[in-house]
């Protein structure tokens, strides 16, 4: 067990393990939770017959796509970078585009690339929002920072 010379140091150990327990634990549980939704909300929306999804080859599934990074000490931003497929979108996709691929699905704004496409595929299929609320009512990410700093020798309630 460690011991402290004074709480200035306590403090630095805690934030620490905190920050630790965010970008594994809390980010392991949030993209955890997140590829549920993407998986239920997205892809079980219905069944693509006019191209073949990439889930988690590339696609919003793909692990290198939930990227978990701190924007502040005690902060953990968890975004999904996938792009579109070129061959999906051809010439449409506009790489200079303000919005991210998940915020075409999340907000349905494929709809306006296709000119007003009406296709299941256009609808809005918020992933991110429901997994947002997921959390807020599971508290799941909360029981994954205690864990993560119970595992780091802190004593939590």
């Amino acid at each position: 067990m460690a011991t402290y010379n004074n709480l200035g140091s306590l403090f630095a150990a805690i934030k620490g393990s905190a920050r630790e327990a965010l970008q594994n634990e809390v980010y392991e549980k949030v993209k955890s939770v997140e590829e549920n939704h993407i998986s239920n909300d997205v892809y079980g929306a219905y069944s693509s017959t006019m191209y073949e999804r990439r889930g988690a080859g590339g696609g919003l599934l793909a692990d290198e796509n939930i990227i978990g990074e701190m924007v502040s000490d005690d902060t953990l931003s968890v975004r999904n970078t996938a792009s579109p497929s070129p061959s999906v979108l051809g010439t449409a996709y506009s790489p200079s585009s303000d919005t991210t691929f998940a915020g075409w699905i999340e907000n349905g704004e494929v709809n306006n690339i296709f000119n007003g496409t009406s296709a299941p595929w256009t609808e809005p299929r918020p992933f991110t929002q429901n997994t947002a609320e997921e959390l807020q009512q599971s508290k799941e990410h909360v029981q994954a920072l205690k864990a993560g700093l119970m595992a780091r020798g802190i004593s939590c309630k």
